[in-house]
């Protein structure tokens, strides 16, 4: 005999005129421990009274009516099975109510990912900034070095000095300063020799610059690269 089929029984052995008041306390309170055992949702608990007390008040009319109690058994198994199924039913919509909290909280992870994928980000980019920056730093103080050596360098001729030697010696002390070991070519000693002649208006003819024009200790000259 099913749980609720004794409960009908009982009732309608204790009561010769059982009121749906007392139909309705009687199995409200199963239906209350159906709904505090398995945490159904309010609607579901609501549905649930109501089948119990439907079939209870079924249950009870035709023990009465017919005088058996037989009926108010197999009735009650009848409620029975309806309960389980508002039982099942609030299952299940706790299940979706679950699965959605599980989503919600799968989406605030992505969120949280995000947020800090967005931090790396900005991270990223103030230290490319950075980088730029620098760059941009380092090719000014290079263009200003290369300004620097296009600026004219007096020089004071000394005895034994020649166009040659002073390009040469240019090369290596102010173009080339801080190259190791640098040793420059007769091409680059020659094209800087030309220019210093041009430069200081030294002219030899129409082929000029062919040769060694004379330099005088105490000459002027300004050199620039």
């Amino acid at each position: 005999m099913s749980a609720i089929g004794k409960v009908i029984v009982t009732l309608a052995k204790g009561f010769k005129k059982p009121t749906s008041k007392a139909i309705t306390k009687q199995f409200g309170q199963e239906a209350s421990k159906f709904a505090s055992t398995w945490r159904l949702h309010p609607q579901t608990a609501q549905v649930l009274g109501q089948t119990v007390k439907k079939t209870a008040e079924e249950a009870i009319g035709q023990a009465y009516s017919a005088g058996a109690r037989s009926a108010a058994v197999i009735t009650g198994g009848i409620g029975t099975v309806t309960t389980l199924s508002a039982v099942g039913y609030g299952l299940h919509e706790k299940n979706r109510a679950d699965n959605a909290e599980i989503a919600n909280e799968n989406l605030q992870n992505v969120e949280q990912e995000l947020v800090a994928a967005n931090e790396e980000l900005r991270k990223r980019q103030e230290e490319l900034e950075k980088v730029k920056q620098e760059a941009q730093e380092a090719k000014n103080k290079l263009k200003e070095q290369e300004e620097a050596k296009k600026e004219p360098v007096e020089y004071t001729v000394k005895k034994g000095d020649c166009f040659w030697n002073i390009a040469k010696n240019f090369l290596i002390d102010e173009v080339h300063k801080n190259e190791q070991d640098y040793k420059p070519s007769d091409k680059e000693i020659l094209e800087l020799a030309k220019k210093f002649m041009k430069d200081n208006n030294y002219h030899l003819g129409a082929d000029s610059y062919d040769s060694e024009p004379p330099l005088y200790p105490g000459d002027k000259l300004n050199l620039a690269a």
